[in-house]
């Protein structure tokens, strides 16, 4: 896939969806400087293109704590349930409980925790959250997996968080280093649990890097 994408990046220089799709590839590697690179440079060319999916060049600034920057690609499509659920996870991981319940939770049907993520923040009894923990399944989307783990583990649903991660690495979302600094895996970190599931992520992103 790497290659695949510098490729088209070669051929078609100027063209956002080249870069935007080279993004993509850097971002399941866990080579987030890199990957935040290609989305500018996407963004550079067509400040106003939805129809690459541009939008979720979002995901790595929120996971990296950049809410600003992050704002700047869910612009591009305000309206959409896929920017509210990236917007309520910045705003959680940002602290900010009042404004994420006032938002509210995205009506996407096969993201049921981001539901979970506004009764946690609104300290509904631990029953009810873990009735609505047991409706995360795994996706086919490794990426998918990773949010859906974070936002576990926001909710104290530890062992759950811990499957889904590792799927998530399984999957070639390595994962790191953006789990070392995301606060929805303050909890879990220190643990061995974590550890073991940290250390593949990391031999994830070395595997693809020697072979890039």
């Amino acid at each position: 896939a790497m290659q695949q994408a510098e490729d088209l990046v070669r051929r078609h220089p100027d063209s956002s969806d080249a870069h935007y799709i080279l993004n993509y590839t850097l971002r399941y590697a866990g080579i987030t400087d890199e990957a935040s690179h290609q989305c500018d440079l996407a963004f550079q060319l067509d400040p106003h293109n939805i129809t690459s999916g541009l939008r979720s060049c979002a995901i790595v600034p929120t996971l990296r704590g950049d809410y600003r920057l992050a704002e700047q690609y869910l612009r591009l499509d305000p309206d959409s349930d896929f920017t509210k659920a990236i917007t309520l996870l910045g705003l959680l991981r940002g602290g900010k409980e009042a404004e994420a319940l006032r938002l509210g939770a995205p009506h996407i049907q096969q993201w049921p925790s981001y539901d979970m993520l506004i009764a946690c923040a609104q300290h509904k009894p631990a029953g009810d959250i873990a009735a609505m923990a047991a409706k995360v399944q795994v996706s086919g989307d490794p990426e998918a997996n990773y949010l859906a783990a974070a936002n576990l583990a926001y909710c104290g649903q530890n062992d759950k968080a811990l499957s889904l991660l590792s799927k998530a690495v399984e999957g070639h979302y390595c994962s790191y280093p953006v789990m070392d600094a995301d606060p929805f895996f303050a909890g879990l970190r220190g643990t061995p649990e974590f550890a073991k599931v940290h250390e593949a992520g990391v031999a994830c992103q070395q595997k693809f890097s020697s072979q890039w």
